[in-house]
């Protein structure tokens, strides 16, 4: 396989995560998101295959390291971010993994770029049928209808089978939980404990 583009959505404002900033103070956050942020590029950086690694981001002040590449979203609609994105990328080969699996692990993502080699599109959902990584052949841009959001794994599985698109979904596990409440950070004992989240309401 040739080499790998990965694409890491990352809002970086203050309007990421509306429902978390309803419950927690907008800096504890910012910091919890950005500590997510962190770790997916770590267990990103350590798979040995030729990549190079993206991150979508709103936020033109955001530093990164040297092995990103910041990609500028001008986009008010997050899935035509999305298509601009890839559209602009060399690569063949796309995953796009969100920036908030706490939990994603590099054999994970090993393993899915192994599925890649026999299927154009692989799907890891989320726990409520969203999707957490999404890996495909950009040959197949102009037939794909972005679709990230609620239920868009189901949406993704219906349209496949329609236009006749080989994929995988894989069944959903915990390492593809992403973070969208406070009762999911309160379940990371120790970085609710770090945020001195415990016995706040």
């Amino acid at each position: 396989m040739t080499k790998t583009a990965f694409l890491i959505p990352y809002k970086g404002t203050n309007k990421a995560k509306t429902r978390l900033r309803r419950k927690l103070n907008g800096e504890v956050v910012d910091k919890l998101l950005f500590r997510l942020f962190g770790a997916v590029i770590q267990e990103l950086s350590e798979i040995k295959i030729e990549k190079s690694i993206y991150i979508l981001t709103k936020n033109s002040n955001l530093r990164l390291n040297d092995n990103c590449i910041k990609i500028i979203d001008k986009k008010d609609n997050f899935n035509e971010a999305i298509v601009e994105a890839v559209k602009d990328l060399s690569e063949e080969n796309i995953i796009i993994i969100m920036a908030d699996l706490y939990k994603i692990r590099k054999r994970e993502i090993r393993r899915i770029i192994k599925l890649r080699k026999k299927y154009s599109v692989v799907i890891a959902p989320s726990e409520n049928d969203g999707t957490s990584i999404f890996a495909f052949s950009k040959k197949l841009l102009s037939e794909i209808e972005f679709c990230f959001g609620n239920n868009s794994s189901l949406i993704f599985e219906k349209q496949f089978k329609q236009k006749g698109i080989n994929y995988f979904k894989l069944r959903y596990k915990n390492v593809f939980k992403d973070i969208d409440n406070l009762e999911d950070i309160l379940s990371i004992k120790n970085l609710a404990k770090e945020l001195n989240l415990f016995n706040k309401n």
